[in-house]
């Protein structure tokens, strides 16, 4: 609690906001953003963010991430490769 002047009190709340982000396949997404009353917390590996504030106003979170998992990414591109070298072995 803040206090201006005698009688006058200021509340001073602390915010916080957990999230897990996640592409549309269900895959967490480590390059997510998570932001709430101007402050930011960058999600961990397995796309959870924990993101923290003091503010005397209502805030609104929000979450900022690519549509696509790196993780996705990188099982399409594994795939691709071992349909490749499936083909160029069946070629032989």
């Amino acid at each position: 609690m803040v206090v201006n002047a005698p009688g006058v009190y200021r509340p001073l709340f602390m915010a916080a906001y957990k999230t897990t982000a996640r592409d549309p396949l269900g895959v967490p997404n480590p390059l997510a953003t998570a932001k709430l009353c101007g402050a930011e917390a960058r999600a961990g590996l397995d796309g959870s963010a924990v993101v923290t504030a003091h503010t005397r106003e209502l805030c609104q979170p929000a979450v900022e991430a690519a549509p696509v998992s790196p993780y996705t990414a990188l099982a399409a591109v594994a795939v691709a490769a071992a349909a490749v070298t499936a083909v160029r072995r069946k070629k032989k």
